[in-house]
Order: structure tokens, then sequence, then C-alpha cells
């Protein structure tokens, strides 16, 4: 991958943010040394280690904190009879801790992560070395007794040696003529041998040897004669412990040696497992996504730039950019500070995370081609050291990537044809743009000469975007619009920024007309394409609308019709129940009847009796529901009683029986005598609609018709559902659904839903006299 193109694209920030989130500094060390894979199938097995890795961090993630650099301690190991020191040998431990931390992350995965499996499956674990180094060293360092019998053995002598010498010293502090002489009451040591503090003149109360003095020389630290044989006999069990020590350390050292390789191994995969763990902590903190591999198109969604990301948050406006799929070229045009460098450096930095294995900041249905060369021109690359111009330092950077570009190479170049004659730098950047398609190079530029712009409109491998401006306001929106190119508004931006408007006027005329001409058309053509983007985006959502309602809709159909299987089967088992019940009285009765004779006839009477009552408290019969039936005008409130729904007459027959209601969105057709007139109130919106539902199971006449002309797909099927739901207990019901021929999509919507509704008996279109191809005529079951 090109250095210059990573430092352009600013990758090593982007490693710096990525380095805080390893927890190890093997693991950071990693991270530093992270490029770009460059090809395709080593970009997606990075990838599906990252994606694995997003599942551990939802879950328990190892605890790499532990892993520290060992690889001095493994290169000290390469020399034979090396004997390491306790805290070098608990460095080795603490590596092999977290080899067992991420064994057990793997191990609760159950087989959902087989590239982390197969990482850490590498590692190499070595319990009885581990289990050794665990009993016999302690977190401090501190070599324990139960290192070995030998060490246990020479500390129980010590130990009894030591209490022994400092009970016989205090006995001899003790005594009246010692006492005399002693500076301090306490037992110290000098030279590793237990002594007394005492004034100068002790040698004429007792004998011994001065083992140290204090600097003010009126304290002598003297080693009593009789304890002279007590510290040789401590300082001999000294040097049995020590040499146990080393030779403890030395067995230890020379185990482990014989797994030196292995161990450095380790170091290696679990730095590299911290590394892909960072990477998926990068992706969550920035909502990042694992995107499509393509072969053929990169094309991003709603992308942010990372380190903007970082740095501002939602303050980063995303952008969408496509390249590829026959279009090789794209030229990205607009003001200045309006987002076009910022465009070519997140196409940029988001293809390098993506060829790294690192989430990116795009939203699902983004795709990313891998490429083997990147090649970037962004930016002043003045050179003074070289004495080259702004133009020269870009000529030379071009020349170097036109001699190495290929068909797997992507090309930014950064206001292409800038910095010389604009005639001449426009025709410069054609050709440079016709030379890198014929070696199918995916090129990205921005630029501000027009003569660019209407090459991307003609070649047919090319394409225009531009970054979008409110000319009102002449602020960027820092987004990108593919397809159209866009107008630089210097001359607006001249005058808002306090450029005298003659000689705004005067450089309209140096311009020419042909030219205003084409940024007057550029600026009506961009307006165009907002209104038919906008246009687009409004269909899209009020189609996302409708199918979200469809499948409402469908959901609520599942559960009418889980609803009333379940109600069918618990009323099975009821009347079984109950059959069974009467069937067991039955016989009994019977029996008794034949056995008592006549005596018990009143008796089985009785019985009957108490049979048929019981009969009806299981099964009541249904309480058929009717209106109040009495005179009622245009305008009035009625309540249509069979379905319980309030509405307002909005006509009545000729002779009086049947009026038209408006409830809510939905217009009917009811006989008077299922009507109840509702008194005034002025809390009762016109077309407010009652919303409980009744458990009527009579038969009171049929609703007459439902009149959807004029009514959306998405109102109409509202509307059927809502009378169907309503009418569902209601046996033999017939429906009159009018919905118009027209072009025939309202008419198919109504019937694919009638045709799921397990509410609907049957379902036909109307006959000639019924209204024909304008009308469904639906029967409505229990």
């Amino acid at each position: 991958m090109n250095k210059h193109a990573l430092t352009i694209l600013e990758y090593d920030e982007l490693l710096r943010h990525l380095s805080d989130y390893a927890q190890s500094r093997p693991g950071k060390s990693a991270v530093r040394e992270l490029v770009p894979g460059t090809e395709r199938e080593v970009v997606a097995s990075e990838l599906v280690l990252t994606e694995e890795a997003l599942m551990v961090l939802a879950d328990k993630p190892p605890d790499l904190h532990s892993v520290v650099d060992t690889s001095s301690v493994t290169e000290k190991l390469k020399v034979q009879g090396t004997v390491l020191d306790p805290q070098e040998i608990l460095r080795l431990l603490s590596v092999q801790k977290s080899v067992r931390a991420a064994r057990e992350t793997v191990r609760d995965s159950q087989g959902e992560l087989p590239g982390l499996a197969s990482l850490i499956g590498e590692m190499d674990s070595f319990g009885e070395w581990e289990a050794w180094v665990e009993r016999s060293i302690d977190e401090s360092g501190e070599i324990l007794d139960s290192a070995s019998p030998e060490l246990f053995s020479i500390r129980r002598k010590l130990k009894s040696a030591r209490s022994s010498a400092l009970t016989r010293l205090e006995e001899f502090a003790s005594r009246p003529g010692v006492r005399k002489v002693l500076r301090e009451d306490y037992i110290t040591q000098r030279n590793d041998r237990y002594v007394v503090p005492v004034k100068p003149e002790y040698n004429r109360f007792f004998s011994g040897v001065v083992q140290d003095t204090s600097q003010s020389g009126q304290t002598l630290f003297v080693e009593p004669l009789f304890a002279v044989e007590l510290n040789n006999r401590l300082a001999q069990l000294r040097g049995k412990e020590e040499e146990e020590l080393r030779k403890i350390l030395a067995r230890m050292s020379e185990q482990v040696r014989l797994y030196r390789a292995e161990m450095k191994n380790n170091l290696a995969l679990l730095a590299r497992l911290d590394l892909i763990l960072s990477k998926g902590r990068m992706g969550l903190g920035m909502d990042g996504i694992i995107p499509e591999i393509s072969d053929s198109s990169t094309a991003l969604v709603m992308a942010r730039h990372p380190l903007l990301l970082l740095m501002i948050g939602n303050g980063c406006v995303p952008i969408d950019i496509q390249i590829g799929d026959g279009i090789s070229t794209l030229v990205v045009t607009g003001p200045n500070t309006g987002g076009k460098t910022v465009a070519l450096k997140t196409l940029g930095l988001l293809t390098l995370m993506v060829q790294s294995g690192i989430p990116v900041p795009v939203a699902d249905g983004s795709r990313f081609r891998v490429f083997k060369k990147i090649f970037a021109d962004i930016g002043d690359e003045q050179s003074l050291a070289q004495s080259l111009s702004t133009f020269s330092s870009h000529m030379s950077i071009i020349s170097g990537i036109l001699s190495d570009a290929d068909e797997n190479t992507l090309v930014l170049l950064d206001e292409l044809g800038a910095g010389t004659d604009p005639q001449e730098g426009s025709a410069l950047g054609i050709a440079l743009m016709e030379y890198l398609s014929q070696k199918n190079t995916c090129t990205v530029v921005t630029t501000h000469h027009n003569l660019l712009k209407e090459f991307a409109y003609r070649a047919p491998y090319a394409e225009n975007a531009s970054v979008l401006f409110d000319p009102e306001t002449l602020e960027p929106a820092f987004q990108l619009r593919m397809g159209t190119p866009g107008r630089s508004h210097a001359l607006e931006i001249a005058g808002r920024l306090g450029i005298d408007n003659e000689v705004i006027e005067k450089a309209r005329q140096v311009m020419g007309s042909g030219n205003v001409q084409v940024d007057e058309l550029l600026g009506r053509l961009s307006k165009e394409v907002e209104k038919e983007s906008q246009a687009r985006k409004r269909a899209e959502d009020i189609r996302e609308e409708v199918n979200k309602e469809r499948e409402h809709l469908q959901a609520r159909q599942e559960r009418n019709r889980e609803e009333i299987e379940n109600t069918r089967l618990n009323a099975r088992k009821e009347a079984k129940s109950l059959l069974r019940h009467l069937n067991e009285r039955g016989k009994a009765l019977l029996k008794e009847l034949r056995e008592a004779g006549p005596v018990s006839r009143t008796r089985f009477t009785e019985e009957l009796s108490g049979l048929e009552k019981e009969v009806d408290r299981v099964l009541p019969p249904p309480t058929p529901k009717t209106g109040r039936g009495g005179p009622v005008r245009e305008g009035d409130r009625v309540l249509v009683v069979p379905i319980d729904a309030e509405g307002t007459v909005t006509s009545v027959t000729s002779q009086g029986k049947d009026v038209a209601v408006q409830s809510g969105g939905i217009r009917m057709k009811v006989a008077v005598s299922d009507l109840t007139l509702l008194a005034d109130s002025t809390d009762i919106k016109p077309d407010e609609q009652a919303v409980s539902r009744t458990g009527y199971t009579g038969d009171s006449g049929a609703l007459g018709e439902l009149n959807l002309l004029g009514f959306t797909v998405y109102e109409a099927l509202g509307a059927v559902d809502v009378v169907l739901d309503r009418l569902t207990l209601g046996p033999g019901r017939t429906l009159r659904i009018i919905h118009g021929k027209g072009t025939g999509r309202l008419r198919e919507a109504i019937a694919e839903s009638l045709n799921k509704d397990p509410r609907v008996v049957s379902s036909r279109p109307g006959e000639a006299e019924e209204g024909g191809a304008g009308v469904t005529v639906v029967q409505v079951g229990e």
C-alpha cells in the first residue's frame, strides 16, 4: 500500500485511535503494525474475525490487560542454563493465564466463533508447569514453602533457629548489668547477624564482636560471643535456603525453556486477539458495521468520516457515494468548503479501514471493493525544499501514479487541473482521466473546471457528483449528490463576503454569456434533481409506510385467525365435556328409572329439567341486539347496534326503512330497525366512532354496503378490517364493498386481503345489478 496515500488519508491517525481500544501493550504494538490487506480473500477473512469479535464483546470478552511483553524473557531463555528471577517467571505465567481466559471465551461460544476458535486453537498451554508456578510463587514474587519439600524443611529449621537465637538474646539483654549499657531496648540485625545496640563502654560488662557503628559513634551494634554460634547456624541455614531457591528457579527456567518457541507464539497470538477485539471496540464506538465485499463496485450509504466522527460525534454529516459497475471515473464538483475533499478522504479512509478489517460507520446496503493499490494526491503539495510549485509537486506525484496504476487501483485526485492555466489544466485533467480509464483504474477527482464536468457528462464510463449548497444562505450542506455536476458559486460567495456588486457584474461580463448560461443551467438542473430526489424520497417513505401497515394488518389477521381457532377448539372441548357429562347423567337416570319403577318418574322429570338449566347455563341462547328504531333524520347521531358503532345519518331512503350512515371513514347502508338515536352532546365529534367491540351472536339483518370510492389502498384495507372485525360474531351477514373499477389496484388489494381473512366465508364480484366489477360481495361467518 502506498505510504504517501496512507499519510494523506490519515491512516496513522486512525491507528492511533485504534490503539486506545487495545488492552495490552503487545496489542497496541500490533495495532501500530497493522496494514490494509490487498487480497479479497484475506480481507473477507479479517472481517469475519472482526464480526466474531463483535459477538464476543456483546457477551463475555476475555480480559487481556494481563498480557505483558515477554519477548525479552523468551530471548533470554535462548541461552541454556539461564535462570529466570521470580518476576520474569510470573510474567510468563501472566501470558498463560490470558491463554486460559481466551480458551474459556471460545468454550462458551458453542461453535459460533470458528475463526477465533481456530486462532485460539493455535495457542499452547503447559498445565503442569503453570500449576507448579502458581503453588510456588505468590503475586509479589515471593517463593512459597510449598515450592519443594527441601525448601519446606530448611525454612522450618530456619524458623526454629531464629526463634532460639532471639530468645537467648532477649534473655541476655534483660540482665541488669547488660541493661546499663543498652542504647535501645530491642534486638536488631547487622550484616545478617543478630546484634544488640549498646553504648561504647559495653566491654566492661560483656565481650562481643562489633558488627557496625552509628554515624555519631555513640551506638555500637555488638554480637555477643555466645550469639556467634547461633548466628553462624542461621547463616548456614540461610545459605541452604538460597541454594534451594536457586535450584527451584533453575528447574522452572529449564522446563519453560523447552516451551520458549510456543510461549513466543502465544504472545503473538494474544496480541493479534487483542488487535481483533480492539477493531470490534472501535466499530462499536462509531456505530460501525461489517459491510459487504464486492468484486465490481464501491457504494457508500450514509458514510461518515471516522476521524470527524470521533471528534464531533453526531455533528458529522453522512454522505452517499458510488463508483464501479461500468463507472470507473467520478468527477466531484461544487464550491470551496463544501465538502469535496472530505468526501474524497472519507471514501479513501473507509476503504483502508475495511481492508484492515475494521467496522466502518456506514449504513446497511454499503459495499466495498478491495483494491491492491490506493493512491491519493490531496491538498497543497508545494515543496520548498525541492523548489517545486504546487502544480509541479502535483504532477510529480501523479506521474508516479500513472506508471503504477492498474485495474486493481483506486486513485483519488483533489482539485485536478488546478495550479496552472485553466484551459491547459482542464485539458490535462481530461487526458489524465482518459489514460486511467484505459487502464480500468477507479478514479475519483474533485475540480472546479467546467470542461471536466462536461467530460464526465459525455464519457460513458464517467459520472458527475456534486456537493450540496444552499444558494439562498450560501451555506454548504456537506452532502454529496450523485449524477449531477455542481456550481462553484464563486461570484455569489464573493458578493456575500463584501465584494462590490460592480466588480461581480464585471466578472460576469468577463466570463461571457456562454459560461454564465452554463452556470445558470447547472443551477436549474441541480434544483430539478433536488426536487426529483425529494419526490423519490417521499415515494419511498409512503411505500415503507404502506408495507409496514400491510405487515400490521397481516399480523392482525393472523392473530384473529389464531383467536378464532382457539375459540373453536375451546368450544369443541366444552361441548365434548358437556356431552360426556349429559351421557353419563342420562345413563344413570335410565338405570334408576328401571330399578325404581313408576315411583321415580317425578324425580326423572325434575332431573331432566335440571339438565336443561345446566345446558342453558353452559350454552346460553344468544340475545339478539336490535335498535329502538323510530324515525331518524339526516344529520342525526345514531348507534348502529349490531356492530356497536356510532355515526351520522347522511341520507334517508324515500320509504324511510333504510338510511346511509357515515362512521369515521366508513359509509354504510343500515336498516332503521338497527339504529338507536343518540342524544345531542357537545363532547361527541361527528366523525367519532366507538372502538369497543360487542359479543353479538344474533341475526338482526345484514350490513348493506361499505363505500370505498376515493379511498387509498391503505385507507381501504383499514376500513375493511374494522368492519370485518366488528361483524366477526354476526352469523350470515353479507357485506357489499363498493370500490369502483379504475385501474383495478384497489379491487385486487381488497380481494387479496379477503382471501387471507379467516373471518370471510366467501367473496365474489358483484352481479350486473349489484354493480358488476366495481363491487365485491362478502359473506361474513362466525
